[in-house]
């Protein structure tokens, strides 16, 4: 019911200070929006630098733990307030192709995508779409509408998995090669499509 639904201001999503800090910070999705829409610079000239990089920034997870951990066991018992879809290694697709599918084919509402740390890196796309939901699901239901995300869009599995989190976005080049795609509608629902599309 209404315990569950989640507004703009709801702290859906958990940010952690680096990858190896125990303990995060619940947020709202528009937080992740404002670093979607202004990143902070990675400044890296040399690609080969990238993962160093990369390494130190802040991590996200799709879910918010009773003790703010990200655990495994943690996230387990987990509310996860939005779902997280990865490309990588991506030789045609490109983040404004895909946002466009997502839009016009599968009719979705709010989401934000950004291009990651690998992008045009070996000349290949990366990038990562974050779908914020309207009610809080647990583990079980995340990894299913996950996976079937998954496969229906034919991407990476391994951000299906619960424990799944995800480096904030970073303008990680100079030059830059950042791009940010970032819509605004209903928000993902057991109503939606997408939904219904990804659980069959």
């Amino acid at each position: 019911g209404a315990m569950n639904s989640i507004s703009s201001t709801t702290p859906s999503l958990c940010l952690y200070d680096t990858h190896t800090q125990t303990t995060g910070t619940a947020i709202a999705y528009q937080k992740l929006l404002n670093c979607v829409s202004k990143p902070p610079q990675g400044n890296v000239t040399d690609p080969t630098q990238v993962k160093a990089r990369k390494s130190t920034l802040p991590l996200v997870t799709p879910f918010i733990s009773a003790d703010l951990a990200k655990t495994k066991e943690a996230a387990l018992g987990a509310r996860y307030g939005a779902l997280v879809i990865d490309f990588d290694n991506e030789q045609e697709r490109t983040l404004t192709g895909m946002a466009a599918i997502l839009k016009n084919t599968y009719h979705l509402g709010e989401f934000c995508g950004f291009t990651t740390s690998s992008h045009t890196l070996d000349g290949l796309n990366a990038f990562k779409f974050v779908i914020p939901l309207a009610t809080f699901c647990d583990a079980h239901q995340y990894s299913a509408l996950a996976e079937g995300l998954c496969l229906l869009l034919g991407t990476d599995l391994a951000q299906a998995r619960k424990t799944q989190g995800f480096y904030a976005p970073c303008d990680m080049l100079t030059p830059s090669v950042y791009e940010k795609v970032i819509n605004h509608g209903e928000l993902l629902s057991p109503d939606s499509e997408l939904w219904k599309d990804a659980i069959e």
